[in-house]
């Protein structure tokens, strides 16, 4: 179900069929939104981003330095690729030019004769506007699967597929993983209009802009990693149905290697948050990602992970991903955060601690949380603390005084310990220094 174009597909085009790539292989899933034409020295001013570009070099060909200067405005610009007509402005792509481009892992095209730039424009762009259309039905399906409303899904869709709503069979046999991740960018989609979908008389152009561009950065980010995201872009999050091979090949290795999925799951997010940032100011990205499952048909399981790793990963940070299976204890806590004794509770085994912390601006909830992680180890807790035996000594003391339990007790220890976690989740005001 791919509904991001790249310039590894615009290659495939009969429009293509005499061009010859001649750097930026790496570059080659870089998505394409539009082609422009451009033989002006000064390129940024009429870049958006993940453009295409098309040129005959006339305004800087004669000159490698200016030609040097054109081709970093697009990569700064984060265009799409390069593709350059041979002939009278440019005979030959300068060497220099070439090591430019493949060092910034960006396409760099060349057509040895003359072609038809209107060809070029016309299909490419019939081409994305199709698959504009496409991603419609994608968040449709989309919606249906994290709500179990749909069980056939032991295939994938082609393109005609995709307008249809039919499915077409695999082919390949490649031992696949699936999760659901749902990410959130609060700080982004605060102003009143991206938080209302486009109305059915007509499109909220900032919606539709906002949408656009957060659909492209994030696809582009897992498809770099190996990851084939299915998108649904919502007002205040996006859900990801996101599919994966088992297999994996790390770059710059050359041999074929079992790759722990944690590791293409943190690299695209890193190159999501580093995108994200760069075209849509910086905001904190969240990312919660669910357990893994068989087949997309079991996807509503995995999507309600994700949702409680993503509370979980807003909660506790600052930023930043969480899988489901990273949760721990707070998978519990979040199911009793839902009902309103469980504060009641956990106020009956700490109301005096807080209390007391309250009153002397002292420490010892922290310190209690510390000793427990630390097994009881009085060592380990005066240096995770960064205090001396005699101060935790003392703490612990005090501790003793206020506490109505016997640490002694593993169930009324257990309990002690349950609700330091669900006060350091819910209700303590600050989380700035959590551990």
């Amino acid at each position: 179900m791919q509904t991001m174009l790249r310039v590894t597909d615009v290659l495939r085009r009969p429009v293509f069929a005499a061009a010859q790539l001649v750097a930026g292989s790496e570059g080659l899933l870089r998505p394409v939104r539009w082609v422009h034409i451009l033989d002006v020295p000064e390129a940024a001013i009429h870049l958006h981003g993940a453009e295409l570009v098309l040129t005959t070099g006339m305004g800087f060909g004669g000159h490698v330095d200016r030609f040097a200067a054109f081709l970093n405005q697009l990569v700064e610009k984060q265009a799409a690729g390069l593709c350059i007509e041979l002939g009278t402005n440019i005979r030959e792509v300068p060497q220099a030019v070439i090591d430019q481009a493949e060092q910034s892992d960006f396409p760099l095209i060349v057509f040895p004769s003359p072609v038809r730039f209107v060809d070029i424009t016309q299909d490419i762009h019939k081409l994305i506007l199709m698959q504009e259309r496409q991603s419609f039905y994608e968040q449709e399906w989309v919606e249906q699967q994290i709500r179990g409303l749909r069980t056939d899904v032991q295939t994938t869709l082609t393109e005609d597929a995709l307008r249809t709503g039919q499915r077409a069979e695999r082919k390949d046999t490649a031992v696949r993983g699936y999760r659901a991740a749902v990410i959130a960018i609060p700080e982004v989609v605060t102003p009143a209009a991206l938080h209302r979908p486009p109305h059915p008389s007509g499109i909220d152009a900032d919606w539709f802009q906002w949408k656009s561009d957060v659909s492209l950065h994030i696809r582009s980010a897992f498809a770099r990693h190996g990851i084939q995201p299915y998108l649904s872009v919502r007002a205040d999050a996006v859900v990801a149905l996101l599919e994966y091979t088992r297999d994996g090949k790390a770059k710059g290795q050359g041999a074929l290697q079992q790759v722990p999925w944690r590791q293409p799951f943190a690299a695209a997010y890193e190159s999501m948050v580093r995108v994200l940032h760069q075209r849509l100011g910086e905001a904190a990205v969240f990312m919660g990602i669910g357990s893994e499952v068989q087949s997309l048909g079991q996807a509503q399981q995995s999507y309600t992970d994700a949702v409680t790793a993503l509370r979980v990963c807003r909660q506790m940070q600052a930023g930043g991903w969480m899988a489901y299976e990273d949760t721990g204890i707070y998978r519990f806590i979040t199911l009793l955060a839902e009902h309103p004794e469980a504060g009641a509770y956990v106020r009956d085994d700490l109301a005096r601690v807080v209390a007391f912390d309250r009153t002397h601006h002292a420490n010892l909830l922290e310190t209690l949380k510390v000793y427990l992680d630390a097994d009881r180890s009085k060592q380990q807790t005066a240096d995770q603390l960064f205090i001396h035996r005699q101060t935790l000594y003392h703490r612990l003391e005090q501790l003793s005084q206020i506490l109505d339990v016997d640490l002694d007790d593993p169930v009324q220890r257990l309990s002690v310990h349950l609700s330091v976690y669900y006060y350091w989740f819910q209700e303590r005001p600050s989380r700035s220094t959590r551990k």
